[in-house]
């Protein structure tokens, strides 16, 4: 007789088919305590909801617990004797039903299934539902809006689950509330609308106009007296990108056959990137030349949006004497955002430049003919002085930026005319006219950097000042 035994490899077989055994019992003993899990909490949500029923038949002229974002039953919802005795009932894994009414008639309680789906009572229906929650999700209506705002326009409250109730629109200081409400137990949204007030703060010196045109708002930076003026630009909530007008302030005109003031530079682009808080400046004009002590017109001062720098046009050159002080000194017109004319001398002048892409040449005077020569302007250059009559100033430029304010055939930045014997120069948009015998040049006009016309045995016009122009999409 012989005794037999199991190999080792018999062993091992033996042992996997035990385990694979074991795992199909596990997992079906595991679905089993889920299912059962499952049969005790819709038993629980059928039980509660019958309970809110009977009390709402038992109370028909008291409304229900409002709660639009669902509260703990046996927990945080109050007061509980709408749920009666039901109130003490669990999930198996020891968490609360909730409980939701957004107006007090209606309302659904929830639970969670091993599954993970929802199981909830809605009672607007009657029914019983399980299924994946939908999330309310809070619609574009959700942001700040701009000061010039008067309503949500074709703004939704609501990309998921449904709008509690519809909010009014927002005032500064203000906000509006609502909520998205989830359903199949999905979560709620809260949402919220605000104003924001304007950029557009006058202070520093300076004052600040607001218009709107269309989808854009304008805000326009001038001087509120008559020195240079600065304060900050906050950039609104949603804009990352301006349109930009920056002008200088205007060159003063010359004294006593003097030429024209330079107008004041002129910068101005579209797409700049912007962010945080920005300095504004605005330039003043420049001072007129005298009779018989300055002879010569101050340069305009510059103006400025952050980095951006918009140069003060050149004061006009005025007449003298060599023989009493260096005729370069006094006569040749200066340098600036545009050059200012030269003034009457006893040769053939030069035309002081324009700075970079900002402005033109000044036009250059003449002794023999007693006058003085027209500023630059931002378009051209100011002309040079003829027979007894003062040169033109240069034209100005236009800017779209500017057609909110209707605009649309405005120009700024235009020279001023210099001082003649007989007739004064013209002037561009902005720019002073020159004065002839005895009389003095008129003023560029204020917020167009225009320059000052040129005097005649007279003072010269002061430079009109500049002015900041920032346009952008409504956000």
């Amino acid at each position: 007789m012989s005794n037999k035994a199991f190999t080792l490899i018999e062993l091992l077989v033996v042992i996997a088919i035990i385990g694979i055994l074991a795992g199909f019992i596990i997992v079906s003993m595991g679905g089993a305590q889920g299912a059962a899990s499952d049969a005790r909490r819709k038993a629980d949500i059928n039980q509660l909801s019958k309970a809110v029923m009977i009390y709402k038949t038992n109370n028909p002229d008291t409304p229900l617990l409002i709660d639009a974002d669902g509260c703990n039953i046996g927990s945080d919802c109050s007061p509980d004797e709408i749920f009666g005795s039901a109130s003490v009932l669990r999930d198996p894994n020891g968490t609360y039903y909730s409980y939701t009414s957004a107006d007090g008639v209606d309302f659904t309680i929830t639970s969670t299934l091993s599954n993970d789906h929802k199981y909830l009572f809605d009672s607007s229906t009657g029914t019983y539902t399980e299924g994946v929650g939908i999330n309310g999700v809070c619609g574009t209506a959700n942001k700040a809006y701009y000061i010039t705002s008067s309503s949500f326009g074709t703004d939704t409250f609501c990309t998921g689950g449904t709008l509690s109730s519809t909010p009014s629109f927002p005032s500064v200081g203000t906000p509006s509330t609502w909520s998205c409400i989830g359903s199949g137990g999905g979560i709620i949204a809260s949402c919220n609308a605000s104003k924001s007030s304007s950029s557009c703060i006058s202070g520093g010196g300076l004052t600040c106009s607001e218009t709107v045109d269309g989808n854009y708002v304008v805000n326009k930076y001038v001087l509120s007296g008559v020195t240079t003026g600065t304060t900050t630009w906050t950039v609104p909530s949603g804009v990352s990108s301006v349109e930009y007008l920056v002008v200088g302030g205007g060159g003063g005109g010359g004294g006593h056959m003097g030429g024209g003031g330079g107008a004041g530079g002129f910068l101005a682009t579209t797409g700049f990137p912007v962010s945080g808080s920005i300095t504004v400046s605005v330039g003043a004009g420049g001072i007129a030349g005298d009779y018989p002590t300055t002879y010569k017109g101050g340069d305009g001062t510059q103006s400025s949006f952050g980095s951006i720098i918009a140069n003060g046009g050149g004061g006009g050159g005025g007449f003298t004497n060599p023989t009493s002080a260096p005729q370069n000194e006094y006569s040749y017109g200066n340098n600036g955002g545009s050059g200012g004319g030269g003034g009457a001398i006893y040769d053939t002048g030069v035309p002081v430049v324009g700075i970079g892409n900002q402005g033109n040449n000044g036009g250059t005077g003449n002794y023999p003919d007693r006058s003085g020569g027209g500023g630059g302007g931002a378009g051209l250059a100011g002309s040079n002085s003829s027979y007894y009559t003062g040169g033109s100033g240069g034209a100005g430029l236009t800017s779209n930026i500017l057609k909110s304010d209707n605009f649309a055939t405005l120009y700024v930045c235009g020279g001023g005319g210099g001082g003649g014997q007989s007739n004064g120069g013209s002037a561009s948009y902005g720019g002073g006219s020159g004065g002839k015998l005895y009389t003095i040049g008129t003023d560029g006009s204020v917020n167009t950097g225009g320059g000052g016309g040129g005097g005649r045995d007279t003072a010269g016009g002061k430079g009109g000042s500049g002015m900041v122009v920032i346009r952008y999409l409504v956000p």
